[in-house]
């Protein structure tokens, strides 16, 4: 080892700084700093504005899931009538069994 790199530290060494470093923010600040330090950063920080609750919005969310479930009933509705008026049969499963049937041969 050369004598310009830095020698690792003492395990004694080690913990003597962490012990300081567990220290610290531990002690309390006398009263009359911490009125001092208040009243310095009143005198600092810009004026905060006054907090202003927000008027409480109605509540929309069951009008946002109406919406999507009546059209759902609607189209549903819409196609369980067209089939029961005996619309167009030419997809019916009979047909398609026998389609099957014909390309499986």
């Amino acid at each position: 080892m050369s004598d310009s790199m830095p020698h690792p530290p003492h395990p004694d060494e080690l913990e003597h700084v962490r012990g300081l470093l567990r220290a610290l923010g531990t002690e309390a600040a006398p009263p009359p700093v911490v009125e001092r330090l208040d009243a310095r950063l009143d005198a600092e920080l810009p004026p905060r504005p006054a907090f202003r609750q927000r008027p409480a919005r109605p509540r929309r969310f069951g009008l946002l899931l109406a919406a999507p479930a009546a059209a759902t009933v609607l189209v549903v509705a819409v196609l369980d009538a067209s089939g029961s008026r005996g619309g167009d049969d030419s997809l019916s499963t009979a047909g398609a069994g026998s389609a099957v049937a014909a390309a499986t041969t």
